[in-house]
């Protein structure tokens, strides 16, 4: 077994690392997972408990160091960057410049939404988190979707609706950010049924994001059959 609690993080120990992956490499596995993930970079096939156990290791050692050294040539590798930003012991603000970094290397909506419910951390800072992430709503688009993700992870509470529909009302973008705002709306509409709803018959979504809002809401098992109902009268024809 690899060292990984390491103090020190060269290019020959990341090296080696790499080697370490791809021995744990389950190809039936990768051949079911990169078929959810078309858009992925070379995937060797690792459980995403595995990497998360892997990166809670390598976080009880210089995490930065190994950052620096972390490349993306498989999907794995980028995941366990991810994972390893969310677990390691530093302060929030340092927290928050790699994951500035790491937001540019998001390729594929797996990582994006892996990493987005990985980040706890900003539950107990959510007004500095909140102020960060606003930098992503005009940024590529999976930013647009990391920081949409992140309010349905660790902003879904009353106080945050305001921003939660002000995102899905403006943020501008393709497939996946669309698929995440309605993603959000049908969590919104769990929880806050009332206020959905008026934000839904208010909204000026487009055809495609306010219908898979609508089939979002209407997929959920804690939705009662009598709303969805109605919910189904509001789509777009």
């Amino acid at each position: 077994m690899i060292n990984l609690n390491r103090k020190n993080w060269t290019s020959r120990d990341y090296e080696r690392f790499v080697k370490f992956l791809e021995s744990e490499a389950e190809s039936e596995y990768q051949q079911f997972s990169s078929a959810l993930v078309p858009d992925s970079s070379v995937m060797l096939g690792i459980r995403i408990p595995k990497l998360r156990l892997l990166a809670k290791q390598i976080s009880l050692g210089n995490s930065i160091e190994f950052l620096e050294c972390c490349d993306d040539r498989y999907f794995e590798c980028t995941m366990i960057a991810g994972f390893v930003i969310a677990v390691m012991k530093c302060d929030f603000g340092d927290t928050l410049r790699e994951i500035e970094k790491f937001s540019t290397r998001i390729t594929n909506w797996s990582v994006c939404d892996s990493v987005c419910a990985s980040l706890k951390c900003f539950r107990k800072s959510r007004e500095q988190g909140l102020v960060f992430l606003r930098k992503f709503y005009e940024g590529s688009d999976f930013q647009k979707r990391f920081a949409t993700v992140m309010l349905l992870d660790h902003y879904m509470t009353s106080d945050y609706l305001h921003e939660i529909f002000y995102v899905s009302q403006n943020i501008q973008g393709g497939y996946y950010v669309k698929m995440a705002v309605a993603w959000i709306l049908s969590v919104c509409y769990v929880h806050f049924p009332i206020e959905t709803n008026e934000f839904f018959d208010s909204c000026t979504l487009d055809k495609l994001t306010f219908n898979k809002a609508i089939q979002k809401c209407c997929e959920s098992r804690r939705i009662s059959g009598a709303n969805k109902s109605k919910l189904i009268l509001l789509k777009k024809h």
